[in-house]
């Protein structure tokens, strides 16, 4: 058994490597464009969010009628709410992920009408 210092080298050549493999593998891709995709996200998961109000006001609506089987509708009707919940948490952490670019961006873009009728269409589609 070959020593160093009171070390067994070869535990510490195998230390070695390992350190060696670690540091330099290959680091992921990182996109060219993430912040324009989490842009698009943003905007699409606030017109999901819009839709979504949409449907839970209607809901509300047909809950007032008398003749509506109101236990089915008021368990649809929370199940609304938790899903509005779980988009509001969503967007909120992807703006959050925005640089002050980014932020800039997607209030220029929430302002387009092009592309607000193209995320409706988008939205209309993933509800159908």
């Amino acid at each position: 058994m070959r020593m160093l210092d009171g070390q067994d080298i070869t535990m510490l050549e195998v230390a070695w490597k390992a350190q060696v493999v670690s540091q330099t593998h290959a680091l992921p891709r990182q996109s060219n464009n993430i912040g324009q995709k989490l842009v698009e996200e943003v905007l699409l998961l606030m017109n999901c969010m819009s839709g979504k109000e949409q449907d839970i006001g209607d809901l509300e609506q047909k809950l007032s009628l008398p003749d509506v089987y109101v236990l089915l509708s008021s368990s649809k009707l929370n199940r609304m709410y938790d899903d509005l919940q779980l988009l509001r948490s969503a967007l909120n952490h992807k703006v959050r992920l925005l640089g002050i670019n980014n932020k800039k961006e997607l209030e220029r873009l929430r302002k387009s009408a092009y592309l607000h009728h193209h995320m409706n269409a988008r939205v209309f589609k993933e509800r159908i």
